[in-house]
């Protein structure tokens, strides 16, 4: 008999439907073994939630919070905080950031207590996240860590296809799994697949590729209503009173207006690249691609670099004299950045600015070594023998080494350079990967950017998003022999 076990899920955007299909779905394979909750950040599902769990498991964050807010001494309550309050708070995106400093700590503590007293209320064996994109993510897993509850967090490995459930939001590769003959292969065969070009930056499972096009059921609501819905969330959420949370509402339900946008800016920035086609890249030069910003690829796991002028500047102090840093804005980005952001790059020795829309792949295939703070332009120079170094953490950061501290880069660019990966331990790595993950994606319905939302809801997805769910929550480390104890 399966022991029961709890699944608190953190509701956030339209990640929730996801949580709903898969909840339909193990009650409908007559799984009773799980129970669940959810901590919805704002109002979109709460009802929907309610209806389906009951209102007690489900707690309504930013209304609940309020609650919170006038408490005296909300400073002295943080003794226990996990982590670091003021840097949870610069992983946010856009709520709460234009507001005022004692401001954004008074509501980070009472979002802290809020969370705290539902966890405690409910008392989950493991928490189950969409995906860490601000503050509310970043309070979940505090106070997580807090309680001694573990955290599921699903994470695509992109070029690889497949996800898997890291403990933290560093999308730490989970401990104790072992590589079987199985993955070695998978991992020979995909390598040669990608050197091949038959494999791009974001993959879908080849499992879902060809499945019937069944859409687990899930409302859609119209422009509109859409657009009502933001306003009222305003009414209700005083953290929504931000112009840059209305910006955003308006570039993602409005995509035509935003791309309009986009074009002029980059029109207008057309005169400052220094490289506009391949065959003007220096002889001997680095790579950095920039990040989106903001974005929970760099805000969660790295925030002191949402600042990417920090990681450039670190870059550049660190490459050998004979040796250029080219780097290249990401095209989702024109006309998000202050105006001189770009305009700057002119006058900093060392840089060379290259077009916007140049491909990536072609200029990690003559880069010399490729950064990021934790993008994955380097696990695509990884795979490709080329050195690579991050900032920050992801899930393939420790097959360079590690994340790398601004103090080691000189040290670290020496030694990247001089031992490119090999085939072996590329392939070891890719095995290790495969040997953790399934073919499922996580992804957020209704955001038609995303290459997956189609799938996201599909319901073989679902049932694959279900079974993975399933042997991580009985996975039992095996237990070490005589020799591997000592």
């Amino acid at each position: 008999m399966t022991d029961k076990k709890h699944i608190l899920l953190q509701g956030f955007g339209s990640f929730p439907l996801n949580f709903k299909a898969l909840i339909e779905h193990a009650r409908a394979a007559g799984d009773d073994s799980i129970e669940w909750s959810i901590i919805c950040t704002t109002g979109h599902y709460v009802k929907i939630f309610q209806d389906l769990l009951g209102p007690d498991a489900v707690l309504y964050l930013q209304n609940d919070m309020k609650n919170y807010l006038d408490l005296p001494d909300l400073l002295d309550r943080l003794s226990n905080y996990e982590g670091n309050i003021y840097r949870n708070i610069e992983s946010e995106k856009r709520l709460i950031k234009g507001k005022k400093a004692h401001l954004q700590v008074r509501g980070a503590a009472a979002m802290y207590l809020s969370v705290k007293e539902f966890m405690q209320k409910r008392k989950p064996t493991h928490v189950l996240f969409g995906q860490i994109e601000g503050m509310d993510g970043m309070t979940m897993l505090s106070v997580s860590k807090e309680l001694g509850i573990p955290v599921l967090m699903p994470i695509h490995t992109r070029h690889l296809a497949e996800t898997f459930f890291s403990p933290d939001h560093l999308a730490t590769l989970p401990p104790g799994r072992p590589v079987s003959k199985a993955a070695q292969a998978k991992a020979e065969s995909f390598l040669q697949r990608f050197r091949s070009g038959q494999t791009g930056a974001v993959m879908i499972p080849s499992e879902l590729i060809n499945v019937p096009d069944e859409t687990w059921p899930f409302p859609r609501i119209g422009l509109l209503r859409r657009i009502y819905g933001v306003f009222r969330r305003m009414a209700d959420e005083p953290d929504m009173r931000e112009w840059e949370v209305l910006r955003a509402a308006i570039f993602f339900n409005l995509p035509l207006s935003a791309n309009l946008y986009r074009d002029v800016k980059a029109w207008i920035n057309r005169r400052i690249y220094d490289i506009k086609s391949i065959d003007k890249l220096p002889k001997r030069f680095a790579y950095y691609p920039m990040q989106y910003t903001p974005e929970a690829s760099i805000n969660t796991p790295a925030p002191y670099f949402i600042d990417q002028m920090r990681a450039i500047d670190a870059i550049r102090f660190a490459l050998p004299s004979d040796m250029m840093l080219v780097v290249k804005e990401h095209p989702a980005c024109i006309g998000v950045r202050w105006p001189g952001f770009l305009l700057s790059f002119q006058k900093k020795a060392g840089i060379l600015l290259a077009r916007y829309n140049m491909p990536s792949e072609e200029i990690i295939e003559k880069a010399d070594i490729v950064f990021s703070v934790t993008g994955t332009a380097t696990l695509e120079a990884f795979l490709k023998g080329k050195p690579s170094l991050t900032l920050g953490n992801s899930f393939f950061t420790e097959f360079f080494g590690g994340a790398t501290g601004v103090d080691a880069l000189p040290q670290r660019v020496k030694q990247a350079l001089a031992h490119p990966p090999t085939d072996q331990v590329i392939v070891k790595a890719i095995a290790r990967i495969f040997s953790i993950s399934g073919p499922f994606v996580m992804g957020s319905p209704l955001e038609t950017s995303s290459p997956f939302s189609k799938y996201s809801l599909n319901r073989t997805n679902i049932k694959f998003f279900y079974l993975h769910l399933r042997r991580e929550l009985d996975f039992t480390p095996a237990q070490p022999t005589i020799s591997e104890m000592t």
